[in-house]
C-alpha cells in the first residue's frame, strides 16, 4: 500500500528507494521542505573526514534557526527501512553519542564545518542572515 501527504494542495507520494545515495540526494534537494524555511543542511559526508566523528560520519548537519535565543544543531544520517536496526544503526547512533561526549572530536567536527563555510560563500552568507 502506498501512501501520500497533501500540503497546501500539493500532492507527495511514498517513495522507496534501493540505495541510500538516491535518497541522500533527495533530502539534500528537498531539504528546506522536509526541516523548514529557517534552517541549514550541510551534506558533509565527503567533506569533512572520518576522523572528525570520530570515523563514523553522517550524511549531513542540520543548523535550525527556528528559535533566535536557541539555535539548534543535527547530525542528520540517512537510512532506509531494509537496515538492519541492530547491525547498522545502532553502532552509528553509538558513535555519535560518544562523540558527543568528546570535546577535542566536537572542536574537531566545528573548525571542520567554519573552514568549509569559509569556502561556501553563499552558505556563510545564508548563516549571517539566519543568526541576525
Amino acid at each position: 500500500m502506498n501512501f501520500a501527504i497533501f500540503n497546501d494542495g500539493e500532492k507527495f507520494e511514498e517513495q522507496k528507494f534501493n540505495f541510500e545515495e538516491d535518497f541522500e540526494k533527495e533530502i539534500k534537494s528537498n531539504a528546506r521542505l522536509l526541516f523548514g524555511d529557517k534552517t541549514i543542511y550541510l551534506e558533509i559526508k565527503r567533506k569533512i573526514d572520518t576522523s572528525a566523528l570520530g570515523s563514523s560520519i553522517p550524511d549531513g548537519i542540520l543548523f535550525d534557526f527556528s528559535d533566535p535565543e536557541d539555535v539548534r544543531f543535527y547530525l542528520v544520517e540517512v537510512e532506509l527501512a531494509k537496515h538492519d536496526f541492530y547491525r547498522h544503526i545502532f553502532p552509528q547512533i553509538t558513535k555519535f553519542f560518544a562523540f558527543f561526549k568528546n570535546h577535542s572530536m566536537t572542536n574537531n567536527l566545528i573548525e571542520k564545518t567554519f573552514n568549509f563555510l569559509n569556502n561556501a560563500p553563499e552558505i556563510a552568507a545564508e548563516f549571517k542572515k539566519l543568526a541576525g
